[in-house]
């Protein structure tokens, strides 16, 4: 539930506020911008920004501005790369994805960034996809990818210099992730679980050429990164009540522009929903990210549905609820089963291992 105080944005004073200012500057001159020009995948870049400036982290130095840019580079690399030299043999191209999956999956329970596990994960289910279309293909959407975060990072910039932290205020960093407990061998299995979930759906989809349902590729590629059953069902319920949130707005804001087809209107819409939802995601509360997914997922298809390519934002906001719907029943439905195997070997390992020998005696 929206909770709108407009005399708290006139504090300044105020580091969540600062944050809010900033996110609602950087979200709405990157998305004028990417509708105004529309690059390949312009639609992404306020997505990222959104990202970026939607945590509490600082601002990101120029040094981790390229070490973002490099990360995304390589995950593209990974794909073409697979797309490239394996696209012409199925059976190398799947066993290659499987072992690219199982060392990305074993990176993420090993600690690594979010970030990296994201981008390679990307790299290599989504691009090599679009190369059984074409290689061009596959380049184009590699090469927006990385144009559109590289440009993201810019905006970013521009949004920190024009409305920089107090001088003085307490910074707050990025939280740490917490170091896993998890053994060695646990860890493996971890990703391979993983690994087990998300290849049936690569097979599946590159056997077919499911190029139209990528969507639902990337959300099982992106559940499946926590082998939890419990988590798998909160991060699933989470995204769809994020969603449908984001969509439901994305609705109403694609039906005011119907009655008002300006550029400026859309623009000034654009930050006013950016100031309302920013205040929900720096509110500190536990459902801070609810807000923060529903914002991208508008962003999402207002951006697709304005540009060049343009089409129905209700139809489009139906159809990426029922991908989510689809990728998060999957998702919990597959480390389900996966966990009664588990467990009915752990039970017949426990009966074997207490069951009572039998003794000779020779005399």
């Amino acid at each position: 539930m929206f909770v709108i105080n407009p005399v708290r944005w006139l504090d300044t004073a105020n580091p969540s506020t600062i944050r809010a200012l900033r996110f609602t500057l950087g979200v709405t001159l990157s998305f004028a911008v990417s509708l105004a020009v529309t690059w390949p995948l312009y639609y992404i870049t306020p997505i990222f920004v959104a990202k970026f400036l939607g945590s509490s982290a600082p601002c990101p130095t120029l040094r981790m501005g390229a070490v973002v840019a490099l990360v995304i580079a390589l995950g593209c690399a990974a794909g073409l790369a697979v797309s490239l030299v394996t696209g012409q043999y199925p059976v190398v191209c799947l066993l290659t994805i499987a072992i690219l999956l199982f060392h990305i999956f074993y990176a993420n329970v090993r600690g690594s960034s979010p970030l990296v596990v994201m981008f390679f994960l990307l790299g290599v289910t989504a691009i090599p996809l679009m190369g059984l279309e074409s290689f061009a293909l596959a380049t184009t959407v590699a090469g927006g990818l990385l144009l559109s975060a590289s440009l993201a990072l810019i905006f970013v910039w521009i949004a920190y210099g024009l409305i920089p932290d107090r001088v003085g205020a307490t910074q707050v960093s990025a939280p740490k992730k917490e170091q896993s407990t998890l053994s060695s061998h646990e860890k493996i299995r971890s990703a391979a679980i993983s690994t087990l979930v998300v290849l049936p759906v690569v097979v599946l989809f590159y056997t077919y050429k499911m190029t139209d349902l990528l969507l639902v590729l990337v959300f099982i590629a992106i559940l499946a990164q926590q082998p939890d059953i419990k988590l798998g069902i909160k991060g699933s319920i989470g995204l769809i009540v994020g969603n449908t949130l984001g969509g439901l707005v994305a609705i109403g804001f694609y039906n005011l522009l119907i009655a008002v087809p300006s550029f400026v209107f859309l623009i000034l819409m654009t930050s006013a929903l950016a100031l309302v939802f920013s205040e929900q995601i720096f509110s500190g509360k536990p459902r801070a990210g609810l807000y923060a997914a529903a914002f991208s997922t508008l962003i999402l298809l207002v951006g697709s549905t304005t540009g060049d390519f343009g089409g129905d934002a209700a139809s489009k906001f139906y159809t990426r609820i029922t991908h989510v719907i689809i990728a998060a029943t999957y998702i919990v439905g597959a480390f389900a089963f996966l966990e009664l195997l588990s467990r009915r070997r752990q039970k017949l390992d426990a009966a074997e291992e207490y069951k009572p020998h039998e003794y000779i005696n020779v005399v």
